[in-house]
């Protein structure tokens, strides 16, 4: 009976047939991809493409997705896109189709991405991702026109939890966050997945526009609490869901009226307040109150770094 192989005759075999994580190899737009996987149960299937685009946003929270166009499709899923040395630089997850096969639309999860969350499960068990305890918007053309900071990009805070990171270091509601740790922030979604990216306990470096003036906050990263637990929060007393549309709601009315004021003081009509449906109205804490252009998004909550 032939026995189990020894640890050197395991470390050869990876060697021989494992591969390599190209995560610290960059890839451009037009690069040449390949993807491996099970499109309809046929199984070691590879296709090829390019690299459409980076950084799509495809609704989920944390992931900065790659765009391809090698045909994928379902059983493509969990599959490795690799460049074309070999090193795996996503994971296939997704497609947009409106007949459900392939038109060339293609999304794959960064390896880092993939692999950061591995070693978590790996070392772990569970994944844990950094939280400043702020709810947060994208930071509008129309916002920064009203407070005379031209083609500004970033996330406005609209909101922090009361004892937590942000509170205790010093952030304030209307601060406008353009960048973490030197990393331009041009949204609020760029904002959220920063954060999550570090550790808990590393020291975020968070550069902001305080009425009109730059200056830096550091704050000590928590852990991110569950999707249930912050939606929990998001509608407890005092929350988006309590009386007035709660303390997100009332600090945005009044950063509103702020933005009103210089706009008028311009001769520009500003921003407007118009009622919501209740329950519906996303973003900021505002459930019963939205702004017109554009500070809430999507419905749900509202987003939380």
């Amino acid at each position: 009976m032939q026995g189990l192989p020894s640890v050197a005759e395991r470390e050869a075999f990876i060697r021989a047939y494992a591969v390599s994580i190209g995560i610290d190899q960059p890839f451009r737009v037009g690069d040449w991809v390949i993807t491996i996987g099970n499109p309809f149960g046929l199984g070691g299937t590879a296709t090829a493409g390019i690299v459409s685009a980076y950084g799509r946003d495809i609704g989920e929270t944390f992931v900065d997705y790659i765009q391809i166009d090698a045909p994928i499709n379902r059983g493509n899923s969990g599959g490795p896109t690799f460049d074309v040395y070999g090193r795996v630089i996503g994971v296939n997850t997704a497609i947009f189709s409106p007949s459900g096969g392939s038109v060339g639309i293609g999304f794959a999860i960064p390896s880092e991405v993939a692999e950061t969350v591995t070693k978590q499960l790996i070392n772990g068990g569970k994944i844990e991702r950094g939280y400043i305890g702020a709810t947060i918007q994208n930071f509008t053309p129309e916002m920064a026109e009203a407070q005379g900071l031209g083609d500004q990009k970033g996330a406005i805070v609209a909101d922090l939890s009361p004892g937590g990171p942000s509170a205790r270091a010093g952030l304030q509601v209307g601060d406008v966050v353009v960048s973490v740790n030197g990393t331009l922030v041009k949204s609020s979604s760029e904002l959220t997945r920063q954060v999550a990216r570090v550790r808990a306990g590393e020291v975020l470096k968070l550069d902001v526009i305080r009425e009109g003036k730059k200056r830096t906050v550091d704050i000590r990263s928590g852990v991110r609490p569950s999707e249930k637990e912050l939606a929990s929060n998001d509608n407890g007393p005092g929350g988006p869901g309590g009386p007035a549309g709660g303390r997100g709601a009332r600090r945005l009315q009044a950063l509103h009226a702020q933005l009103q004021q210089r706009t008028a003081l311009h001769g520009r009509p500003g921003l407007q307040l118009r009622p919501g449906v209740p329950g519906r109205s996303p973003g900021l804490g505002a459930r019963t109150q939205d702004l017109r252009h554009g500070l809430v998004g999507a419905p749900g909550h509202p987003p939380q770094a």
